[in-house]
């Protein structure tokens, strides 16, 4: 049986919004050094293909010097619908991230709710996402 995952669409001033805190965001992580230098994907400067040459480039290193490797790739595929989206706004508060951004990022991910285009759904009939961020945003 098909799986489904809903994909969040919105207004184009929510996407300038959701550039304008996203280029914030990764300005400050990269000035302020706050990620490891194991995050890969969501890096401008470091891609997931990177980080797999890497891998197999240390591992084949090991290999000619006779040393064992134990390796994991962890690819977070259910992050987003899985966050907790009330403790994701209390921890932001904790990290003293508040202001306009904070009450406008709580207010749209309070009430999240999808609408699913099928032939055999009306058109007005929505769900609530009860947990998770909305996705495609």
């Amino acid at each position: 049986m098909p799986r489904y995952r809903g994909i969040y669409l919105l207004n184009t001033l929510t996407k300038l919004f959701e550039g304008l805190i996203e280029s914030r965001l990764s300005h400050f992580t990269e000035k302020h050094d706050t990620l490891t230098s194991a995050q890969q994907g969501s890096r401008t400067s470091r891609q997931i293909h990177d980080a797999i040459y890497a891998h197999i480039a240390t591992i084949q290193q090991n290999k000619q010097n006779g040393i064992l490797s134990y390796c994991c790739f962890i690819d977070f595929a259910t992050a987003y619908p899985s966050v907790h989206r009330t403790r994701l706004a209390r921890t932001l508060k904790d990290y003293n991230i508040t202001g306009k951004n904070w009450h406008l990022l709580k207010e749209n991910t309070r009430k999240v709710r999808i609408r699913v285009l099928h032939a055999l759904i009306e058109a007005g009939d929505e769900v609530d996402i009860l947990r998770g961020l909305p996705e495609g945003s």
